[in-house]
């Protein structure tokens, strides 16, 4: 018998006659509960052992299968280079050691080594960019930071008032703007004066909220609407950091990606769930980082970097429609994890069609339009869609779902 089975829970769980997960160094109950977390003897704290003569049949280590695990970013900027092309099917508790380490959520900062600069046109195009998201959210019910499966069932309802008020402001007009702007200013206050989530869905869908209504009110024109969003940026970095720092400790993420350890179908269908909810507060982060740096460099000509979290950057894993289909592609290719400190290397290892929509966008951000254009024709893509117009929202060689506006009169057409 495996020497799990025989592992006592932890002396909170015992006292609450909970079932204990029997994490370490600390149990998911007891870092919910922010409690000390101790089991009955020292030796439970000591890690589980990789393998055993009962397990070795159907579990593998990641360096068992795909070799060492190379993450000296001078000889490769992708956090886990291996391509899985081949291997046996990967055990899916590997995945998750991929996507939902601990360290998966250390800040990176980038040292630039170029005097790149942004001018005012190239900053409103991110802006029309990320207004031309929030419009398909709105129209389809999903967008390129809001997963199609991410809230199964129903919206929260922080969310349910963000996406009526995103409704009624694209449906603004000078006759309704008076009707308008009242609402979405009650909506604010209503999400502000909400208390403080204890889940990690939670306080991503308050961040994603409070996201929304600041990319309608920061760059609508209206002074008004402009200086109350100002004010509320430190509540938007405040709530973004809280949202990075739960994703880290957070036992409800942790126990979504383990929570299956019988068939196969339902442990897929937890890892798929689990990487919906850490990639949605990854590419929340970075639309956060975005908006405040565009803001501040728009207002002051200069920011600050914030720092970037890891994503995965391989195209079709966000689109996948099922658990099914999102292991097979993660089995498929390497995944293509990284840190947009080393975003660079995609231009040099990656073809463009081989690189999430959602990652060329950031690419843009990072480097400038010139370096994805050229990196674009470089790879033979450029046929079809590589205007300035087209690159930020689509894949370069395909044709753009939005096309963004170049002017304030072209978006108000």
């Amino acid at each position: 018998m495996n020497s799990l089975s025989r592992r006592k829970a932890c002396n909170s769980c015992i006292k609450g006659k909970r079932r204990c997960d029997l994490q370490h160094p600390a149990c998911g109950r007891c870092v919910t509960k922010g409690v000390h977390c101790e089991y009955r003897s020292t030796r439970l704290h000591d890690p589980p052992p990789t393998s055993s003569p009962a397990c070795q049949d159907q579990d593998y280590s990641l360096t068992d299968i795909v070799g060492p695990v190379h993450t000296d970013t001078s000889s490769s900027g992708l956090l886990y280079p291996f391509a899985l092309t081949g291997y046996p099917l990967l055990p899916l508790g590997h995945l998750s050691e991929i996507f939902l380490s601990p360290d998966s959520w250390s800040l990176v900062r980038r040292i630039s080594t170029t005097d790149q600069a942004f001018d005012a046109s190239s900053l409103i195009k991110i802006v029309r960019t990320i207004q031309q998201w929030l419009k398909q959210w709105v129209l389809e019910g999903s967008t390129l930071f809001i997963h199609p499966h991410l809230y199964p069932g129903r919206l929260p309802s922080c969310l349910q008032d963000a996406y009526t008020s995103a409704a009624a402001y694209f449906l603004q007009n000078p006759s309704n703007k008076d009707i308008t702007n009242p609402i979405i200013e009650e909506r604010v206050s209503e999400l502000l004066a909400e208390p403080t989530p204890s889940s990690l869905t939670d306080h991503l869908a308050r961040v994603q909220a409070l996201l929304v209504y600041q990319i309608i009110c920061l760059f609508d024109g209206d002074d008004h609407q402009r200086s109350i969003a100002e004010r509320r940026i430190p509540t938007l970095i405040s709530w973004s950091s809280q949202m990075l720092e739960c994703a880290r400790i957070s036992s409800e993420y942790i126990q979504l990606a383990q929570s299956g350890h019988g068939p196969q179908e339902p442990r897929q269908e937890a890892l798929w769930k689990a990487w919906i909810l850490g990639e949605s507060v990854r590419r929340t982060w970075m639309i956060r980082t975005t908006i405040v740096a565009v803001y501040e460099l728009l207002k002051w000509g200069r920011t600050s970097c914030a720092g970037g979290v890891k994503f995965t950057a391989r195209a079709g894993l966000w689109e996948a429609p099922t658990a099914q289909r999102w292991v097979a592609a993660c089995q498929q290719q390497d995944v293509l994890f990284l840190s947009g400190a080393d975003a660079n290397r995609l231009f040099v290892q990656t073809r463009p069609n081989e690189v999430d929509v959602f990652v060329h966008f950031i690419l843009t951000v990072i480097f400038g339009l010139e370096a994805v254009v050229t990196w674009v024709r470089n790879t033979g893509y450029s046929q079809t869609g590589t205007t300035e117009d087209g690159l930020y929202t689509s894949l370069a060689f395909e044709e753009p779902r939005y096309r963004l506006c170049d002017d304030d009169s072209e978006a108000a057409a």
